[in-house]
């Protein structure tokens, strides 16, 4: 037994098309609890493209060949239709991203309508993915091929297909759990873009501000979920003696993490080398008597001013630019002159007037007794 399943993993690498083990093909053929892909011959074929939002989804295309192939062991011989056909399945930046991935889906017919079957039996094909014209999108699936089953009996009216099977082979040629669909994934990150920019800009108001005064802040980055590794560079452009450079280094492990600096009046920070779906937040340090508000660019959409020292989570889109804008007012003095200086006498007046009163009135109470 040992060397029969040594020699049929031979086969399943060299093969044009791989079949799983003798007993699991005809455990597919008799447990009616196996997944299968229905029994109206359709293999669906779904494509799945991890990224991020913020980033602009890329102009790619897979195709997918379906070809016929057979496999004969001791205990079963599957049989090879005369079928071939391919399909594509395209991206473009107009595709939208929900969940940080974006879909396509196409299908083969293997019905009896649509394939001459020459007889009753099991048929093999196998479904590949060419992603030649793919591009950088990187791959982090091991699966790159399906052996699909079609199971074929007599019945009274003709040939009809009793079962569908569709199972994912790797690349050590394993065979992994029966399924209902051909499922191909790959990752895509942005990380060459020009435009995965993050300006963070000073400005202070007031008429009785101190334009010599700083203001702290501290910005927190972390990884999109297509990122495992990157460097975030910093550089503060200063004229109060503040300039400064820093890089954050951010990883599969530690995925997240901040920076610190300090910004005045007319002063910029800028942080480059961004992946493009990284989210941000940035908290500046509250001061008295300085009442805080931002705007923020969001892919190039400039946003409502809103009053306060703290930006939420944000997306870097790797389109247009991204920047927070604070501004810093100093609140309004008013002018009292002596009034204020002169307020303890004020008192003084006031309690002198108050006994005079009192005066008046005992005096005013004795005469009528």
């Amino acid at each position: 037994m040992i060397k029969r399943l040594k020699k049929m993993a031979a086969l399943l690498l060299t093969a044009a098309c791989v079949l799983t083990t003798a007993n699991s093909v005809i455990a597919a053929n008799t447990d009616s609890g196996v997944v299968t892909a229905g029994k109206s011959g359709e293999v669906k074929v779904e494509k799945i493209l991890h990224i991020a939002e913020g980033t602009t989804v890329p102009d790619v295309k897979y195709v997918y060949n379906l070809e016929p192939c057979s496999l004969s062991s001791d205990v079963l011989t599957v049989s090879t239709p005369d079928a071939k056909a391919s399909k594509s399945i395209s991206f473009s930046k107009d595709d939208k991203i929900v969940d940080d991935k974006v879909t396509g889906e196409v299908a083969f017919d293997l019905s009896t309508e649509k394939i001459a079957y020459p007889s009753a039996g099991i048929f093999g094909f196998s479904i590949t993915e060419d992603n030649s014209s793919a591009g950088s999108v990187s791959s982090d699936s091991l699966i790159k091929k399906y052996y699909v089953l079609v199971y074929v009996k007599n019945t009274d009216s003709g040939l009809a297909i009793y079962a569908v099977t569709v199972q994912p082979f790797g690349e050590d040629g394993k065979p992994g759990a029966k399924t209902g669909v051909a499922l191909f994934e790959d990752t895509y990150a942005d990380v060459d873009s020009e435009m995965t920019n993050l300006t963070v800009t000073k400005k202070v108001t007031g008429e009785y501000a101190d334009y010599t005064k700083t203001f702290n802040y501290k910005i927190s980055f972390s990884n999109p979920v297509t990122v495992d590794d990157q460097t975030i560079q910093m550089v503060v452009e200063g004229t109060h003696g503040n300039s400064k450079t820093g890089q954050l280094k951010l990883t599969k492990k530690k995925s997240s993490g901040s920076l610190e600096f300090v910004l005045g009046d007319g002063d910029k920070a800028t942080f480059t080398d961004i992946a493009a779906g990284t989210k941000y937040s940035v908290t500046e340090t509250a001061v008295e008597g300085y009442t805080a508000s931002y705007k923020q660019v969001v892919g190039g959409t400039e946003k409502e001013s809103v009053e306060g020292t703290s930006v939420p989570e944000t997306i870097i889109y790797d389109m247009g630019a991204n920047s927070v804008s604070y501004v810093n007012k100093y609140k309004d003095i008013t002018v009292t002159g002596v009034v204020m200086n002169n307020a303890p006498f004020a008192v003084m007046i006031a309690m002198a007037v108050l006994a005079f009163v009192s005066f008046i009135v005992i005096g005013i109470k004795r005469r009528k007794r």
